[in-house]
């Protein structure tokens, strides 16, 4: 997994350091770490790219800038070596602790997983049904173009591990990295959430027009009125989500920006 730091999630007052800066620093904290050694790390997604790049002195060559966190995040990565963990274990475990920390966020919102706008559209999310629509398209691929299919225990894998969940999770990862701390990665669930309570309103309003139109007619009017009003109670839930994210948002100090 490569590992991109979203850095609009971050303090504009952040100082940004150079590898020279970070492995100084980090020789005083008795952690010793070579370029090479951070350049494989940022090759298996232990640490971000740089999230800008400055002149040397006198206009030579190129520097890559880091957030200074990342010093912290080294030496996690150090004690965890100590502990006897392959670096393979150790992106696994870091990466659980930002979907933990995300998941808690979604739960103190009252979201049990990643589906919000399903929530909010009155859909059910089953992530075995979703594994079988999945499975039906891979399926179907193959039946398509005459080609002979894998076993069916390796489709289910397949299926599996393509839910909306793993998705969601890998999504996440990509896009907040293992620098994050706890107010970014709340604030990047706060955007999610205020994204797809947006997202769930124009579709409800969309939805409820259609109906609206195809049931417009005398004997059709009770039935009109049961759909307008579940609609519209799930088109006020949404806006106002949508207005809670924003103002949680505000309170961490990130404005009130779209």
């Amino acid at each position: 997994m490569k590992s991109h730091y979203n850095n609009t999630m971050k303090s504009k007052e952040e100082i940004l350091i150079t590898i020279a800066e970070i492995i100084r620093r980090l020789e005083q904290k008795g952690v010793h770490i070579t370029r090479r050694t951070f350049e494989f790390y940022q090759g298996i997604g232990l640490l971000p790219k740089p999230v800008h790049k400055a002149k040397g002195k006198g206009g030579k060559g190129v520097h890559g800038l880091y957030h200074e966190r990342i010093v912290d995040l080294i030496i996690k990565i150090y004690d965890l070596q100590r502990e006897g963990l392959a670096l393979a274990q150790i992106v696994e475990s870091l990466q659980q602790k930002i979907l933990k920390r995300y998941a808690r966020v979604l739960n103190s919102w009252g979201f049990e997983n990643y589906a919000v706008s399903a929530k909010l559209k009155g859909y059910r999310y089953d992530k075995n049904q979703d594994a079988n629509i999945i499975l039906q398209a891979i399926r179907a691929y193959y039946s398509k173009d005459e080609k002979e299919a894998p076993p069916d225990e390796v489709l289910n894998y397949l299926a599996q591990s393509k839910t909306l969940e793993a998705i969601w999770e890998r999504k996440i990862l990509d896009e907040i990295g293992l620098l994050a701390d706890d107010k970014d990665i709340e604030l990047y669930a706060l955007h999610n959430i205020k994204n797809q309570a947006r997202e769930a309103g124009v579709f409800l309003g969309a939805t409820l027009q259609i109906l609206l139109d195809c049931l417009n007619t005398e004997e059709n009017s009770r039935a009109r009125d049961i759909v307008q009003k579940k609609i519209l109670q799930r088109m006020r839930e949404a806006q106002e989500l949508e207005e809670r994210a924003l103002k949680r948002i505000a309170e961490l100090g990130e404005g009130t920006k779209n």
